[in-house]
C-alpha cells in the first residue's frame, strides 16, 4: 500500500511541476496537504527489515572461566542462525504518538525501590554489626595522693604534682636534685643563682738568673647570674675574682729592676651574650678592678679591659665572630678579636678565635664523668703598679704567649675540672719608667689546673 501511494504522489507532482507558474503557489500547497493526509496511516505501520542472505550473528565471550571463545547472543524473536533468517525487532515498547504516557515512557522515580542488582533481593543483604550502648558509666581512674612534697611516688620516681599548699611554697615540685630514674641533673639544665665557683692554680717554672722568673698564681672566683638582663632572655654573668701572684725573680744586682714577692688582682667580670635576632648576637666581656701590690695605689692601679664581638650564625654548626679585645696594658692597649666557631657534632667544638683559640674533642666517659681533651692558646700576663726601694712608683707589664694541651671533665653532679700544660714563649718584662724599658725572659713550661662546681 505504501508503495502505491508514493508512486501516485510522485506522478502528480511531476505533472504539476511541468506547468508550474509563480501564480500557482496556492494550488501547490493544497496538493501537498492532500498527499500528507493520504500517507499519515502509513507512518504508523510496522517496519519489517528486508531479508538478506548475509549471516551476521552477534557474539560475546564465553562465560566459563578461562574461555576466550565467542558465543552467539540470543536475540528477540528466536533467530535461526543455521538458516540465516532475519531477526524481527518486535513490537515497540511505547507509542510515540499516544496522547497519554504509558509505563514504558514514564521516567523512573528516585523514590521507588531500586532494581535488584544482586538477584532475587531488592537490596543487598548486608550483615550490619549491632552495637549496644553501655548500661553503666565508664570507670573513672584514680590516682594516689601525696600528702606532702617530701613524699615520693612508688618505684623511686617523683610525682608530677602535689596537693596544693596554703600558703604557696617556693618549690611546688619539691627540692628534687635527681633526674628521671634517679640520674642527677646536669649543671646546665637549670640556672642557679651562684655557679662556677672555682679554684685555679697556675705555675710557670723558673730558675735563678737575670732572665729567669718563676710565678705561682692562686685564683678564687664565683659567678652570680642575673636572669633576663635587659629583657634579652639571656642572663648577665657577674664574676667577682681575686688572684694572688707569687713572683720569684728575675735576680739582678740593681734593686730598681727587681719585682716584689707578691702582687694582687681584684676585679669584677661582667659577661652578657644577647641574641639580637635568631641569626645575629653579641658576646660582651668586661672587667674592671685594682691591680697592684697594695703598697702602691694610684690611678694606674685601676684597669678596665674586656672583649666585645658580634656573632653571626651562618649555618646551624658554623658561626663567625668579630670585634675588639681591649687589654689596657702599658705596652699593648688593644688588638682585633675575630674567629670562627665550628661545632660539627656534639662531640667536637672548634673555637678558632684570636686571641684565645680552643679546639676540644670528646674523649671518653668514666663512670658518670665525661672527659674531653683540647688544644688551646692565649695571650698571657698582666699589668700592675708596684713600689720598689730607691725608685719612684712604676707600672710593670708581664707579657707572654702560651700554647698548651689539656684534659677537662664534667661529672653528672655538676662538678667540673681541668688540667693542662703549655709552652710559654716570647716573655717580656716591660716597665713604664726607670732605667730599663724592656727585658726579655727565657721560655718556660706552664702547669695549670682547677675545679669548679
Amino acid at each position: 500500500m505504501w508503495h502505491f501511494y508514493s508512486q501516485t504522489i510522485e506522478l502528480l507532482l511531476a505533472l504539476r511541476l511541468l506547468a508550474l507558474r509563480p501564480s500557482h503557489l496556492r494550488e501547490i500547497c493544497i496538493i501537498a496537504g492532500i498527499a500528507l493526509l493520504a500517507i499519515s496511516d502509513g507512518w504508523a505501520q510496522r517496519i519489517r527489515v528486508p531479508v538478506t542472505n548475509e549471516f551476521s550473528p552477534v557474539s560475546q565471550l564465553g562465560t566459563n572461566a578461562g574461555d576466550a571463545s565467542l558465543v552467539p547472543v540470543p536475540q528477540l524473536g528466536g533467530p535461526d542462525y543455521g538458516t540465516g533468517v532475519g531477526v524481527s525487532l518486535g513490537t515497540p515498547g511505547f507509542d510515540p504518538y499516544a496522547t497519554a504516557p504509558n509505563a514504558a515512557s514514564t521516567p523512573p522515580s528516585l523514590l521507588g525501590a531500586p532494581n535488584a542488582p544482586y538477584g532475587g533481593s531488592a537490596t543487598p543483604n548486608w550483615n550490619m554489626p549491632s552495637w549496644n550502648a553501655p548500661t553503666s558509666p565508664p570507670v573513672t581512674p584514680t590516682f594516689p595522693v601525696y600528702p606532702s612534697p617530701t613524699t615520693t611516688a612508688p618505684n623511686g620516681t617523683h610525682p608530677g604534682s602535689f596537693v596544693p599548699q596554703q600558703p604557696p611554697v617556693l618549690f611546688p615540685n619539691g627540692v628534687n636534685w635527681q633526674g628521671p630514674s634517679g640520674v642527677p641533673f646536669q649543671a646546665s639544665e637549670y640556672l642557679r643563682l651562684f655557679q662556677d665557683t672555682r679554684l685555679i692554680y697556675t705555675w710557670l717554672a723558673g730558675k735563678d738568673g737575670s732572665e729567669e722568673m718563676q710565678t705561682n698564681d692562686v685564683e678564687l672566683a664565683t659567678t652570680l647570674n642575673l636572669p633576663n638582663f635587659f629583657w634579652s632572655n639571656q642572663p648577665l654573668h657577674v664574676s667577682p675574682t681575686f688572684i694572688t701572684h707569687f713572683w720569684d725573680g728575675p735576680d739582678d744586682s740593681d734593686e730598681s729592676t727587681a719585682l716584689p714577692a707578691r702582687a694582687y688582682s681584684a676585679f669584677l667580670n661582667l659577661r652578657w651574650q644577647p641574641m639580637l635576632t635568631p641569626a645575629f648576637g653579641a658576646d660582651v666581656d668586661f672587667s674592671f678592678g685594682a691591680f697592684t701590690d697594695f703598697d702602691t695605689f694610684v690611678n694606674d692601679s685601676w684597669r678596665f679591659f674586656g672583649t666585645g664581638v658580634f656573632v653571626a650564625a651562618l649555618t646551624p654548626t658554623v658561626s663567625i665572630k668579630g670585634g675588639i679585645n681591649y687589654l689596657d696594658r702599658y705596652d699593648t692597649k688593644m688588638f682585633p678579636a675575630f674567629g670562627i666557631l665550628w661545632v660539627p657534632n656534639p662531640q667536637t667544638r672548634f673555637d678558632i678565635f684570636f686571641p684565645k683559640p680552643k679546639l676540644a674533642q670528646y674523649l671518653t666517659t668514666l663512670g658518670n664523668t665525661d672527659v674531653w681533651w683540647y688544644l688551646n692558646g692565649e695571650y698571657g700576663g698582666g699589668s700592675w703598679t708596684i713600689k720598689r726601694p730607691m725608685v719612684d712608683d712604676r707600672r710593670v707589664d708581664i707579657n707572654d704567649i702560651r700554647i698548651g694541651v689539656g684534659l677537662e671533665w664534667t661529672c653528672h653532679s655538676g662538678l667540673r675540672g681541668f688540667v693542662e700544660t703549655a709552652y710559654v714563649f716570647d716573655r717580656k718584662l716591660v716597665f713604664a719608667d726607670g732605667s730599663i724599658a724592656e727585658g726579655s725572659l727565657k721560655d718556660t713550661i706552664m702547669l695549670r689546673g682547677g675545679l669548679a662546681f
